[in-house]
């Protein structure tokens, strides 16, 4: 395997047997292909989360919310192929903030209505997209060696947690949650 960075767009249509016309026919250059797949993988990811989270979230929103950050911030660190995104954590972030608005502000909405976070109604959308920058700079941080993995992503989700609204010892409980299975990819492109 190349990488994305060494890969060329004539690898990529003799791989996918299509010429090169047809690859630009439907993409202007090869990070326009990049972006396309990692749109698909995160929303995989957000629907693995929500699936896996959804009985934790009606019983404890801040739990549910948690473990579903916790979960996508441990596939982040554990696979591979998100470490090229990480080098662009721009895109990155704006990609998860729109693939996973939906499900982010769903999860802070019904944790505020449920008086769990203590942070104004009218503000999620801006709490969500702080929210996005939070994880993608502490796991940029973990990937570059910054800071230490371990000890990190706890810190990590207590931050979140805390920065909506949620007590310290409350932030603590919801960020160690036992996490539960989630399937495997099922990447739709």
């Amino acid at each position: 395997m190349k990488g994305i960075d060494a890969t060329t767009v004539s690898d990529i249509t003799s791989a996918a047997d299509v010429g090169l016309g047809t690859f630009y026919n439907y993409f202007a250059r090869k990070e326009d292909l990049v972006i396309e797949v990692l749109d698909c993988i995160i929303r995989d990811l957000c629907d693995r989360n929500d699936v896996a989270t959804a009985s934790l979230r009606q019983k404890d929103p801040a739990a549910g919310h948690a473990t579903a950050i916790r979960l996508a911030l441990q596939e982040m660190l554990a696979n591979p192929m998100w470490k090229w995104w990480f080098k662009r954590p721009d895109l990155l972030a704006d990609l998860l903030r729109k693939a996973a608005y939906q499900i982010g502000t769903r999860d802070i909405k019904a944790a505020i209505e449920a008086g769990v976070y203590d942070v104004p109604l009218r503000d999620v959308e801006e709490i969500w997209a702080q929210q996005v920058w939070l994880i993608v700079g502490g796991i940029k941080d973990i990937l570059d060696g910054k800071v230490e993995r371990e000890k990190s992503e706890a810190v990590l989700i207590q931050t979140i947690m805390r920065a909506i609204g949620l007590p310290p010892e409350a932030a603590r409980k919801a960020a160690k949650v036992d996490l539960p299975e989630v399937r495997p990819p099922m990447i739709r492109f």
